[in-house]
């Protein structure tokens, strides 16, 4: 494939499937960034209330064995 060829073929690749849908990938990637976002807050706070859950079931069980002796 020569010089023209591959440069036609960019411009075609541009022209058709690009730009006509242009609106459809801004959108994908602002969803995608907007996923992210709310991924980067929630993930965190899901991961916290996790780890206090673990605590908390640790704490009974220590709780439990002290008043047992």
């Amino acid at each position: 494939m020569d010089i023209s060829g591959i440069t036609d073929f960019i411009k075609r690749l541009i022209t058709e499937i690009i730009l006509p849908n242009l609106g459809k990938i801004a959108l994908i990637a602002v969803a995608a960034i907007v996923i992210l976002t709310l991924l980067r807050i929630f993930v965190p706070m899901i991961w916290e209330n996790i780890l206090v859950g673990i605590i908390k079931i640790s704490d009974k069980k220590t709780n439990n064995k002290k008043e047992d002796e």
